[in-house]
């Protein structure tokens, strides 16, 4: 009986709406995202929060703080995306770039071998506590999503507010990005028996590195 009426008061309406007797519904404004006092804290907090390690450095030390971050995850195979090695090709020295050829061609090793992908951030949300990655051929998707380990490197001067000031002080409407990712943590799930477990979709560990404007 329920489902009869809910049927006849949607064909109600949309004869309504094709007769334009229909009154548009209210646009209730988006809540505003509160100012942050200190966005790169509230950052770090909500990473933390969401089993992230986050570590901050300078850029001369980045080698360094890689390779500690390589010895405590005790990896040999480690691939950095090329877009990665051309900002920091002092890196060339603890990981290896993209083999060649498609993803068809080193599918079985990514799955199988490599232990930690490096990759860059395009940028990221503070309100939020969201990397925002924009891979593409230099930097597949891929290469964050299936290693054990992800390395994700972010610059502080692109850490925006929100997602919406990030789309306007970046002109994304200019040329509207085809494929973003968006990660607040490492990968988890509760399906199984409501007990959260990490890694299950994705990378068990995510460290993100800060580096200075």
């Amino acid at each position: 009986m329920a489902t009869t009426k809910a049927k006849a008061a949607i064909l109600n309406k949309l004869r309504a709406a094709s007769s334009g007797a229909v009154d548009a519904a209210p646009v209730s404004a988006a809540p505003a995202v509160p100012t942050l006092v200190d966005p790169l804290e509230h950052f770090v907090s909500l990473l933390k929060a969401n089993h992230a390690q986050v570590i901050q450095c300078e850029t001369a030390r980045l080698q360094t703080v890689v390779t500690d971050v390589l010895r405590e995850q005790g990896a040999t195979r480690v691939i950095a995306a090329e877009r990665v090695l051309a900002e920091f090709p002092e890196l060339t020295q603890v990981a290896e770039p993209l083999p060649p050829g498609t993803m068809e061609d080193w599918k079985e090793q990514l799955f199988n071998e490599v232990e930690v992908g490096i990759t860059s951030a395009h940028c990221a949300l503070a309100a939020t506590g969201t990397l925002v990655l924009r891979p593409g051929a230099d930097e597949p998707r891929s290469l964050s999503l299936v290693p054990p380990c992800h390395i994700l490197l972010l610059r502080e001067q692109t850490l925006y507010n929100d997602l919406t000031h990030a789309m306007v002080d970046q002109r994304w409407a200019e040329q509207m990005p085809t494929n973003m990712l968006l990660v607040s943590g490492p990968s988890k799930t509760a399906d199984i028996q409501q007990t959260l477990a990490y890694g299950a979709h994705g990378p068990r560990t995510l460290v993100v590195i800060i580096l200075p404007q």
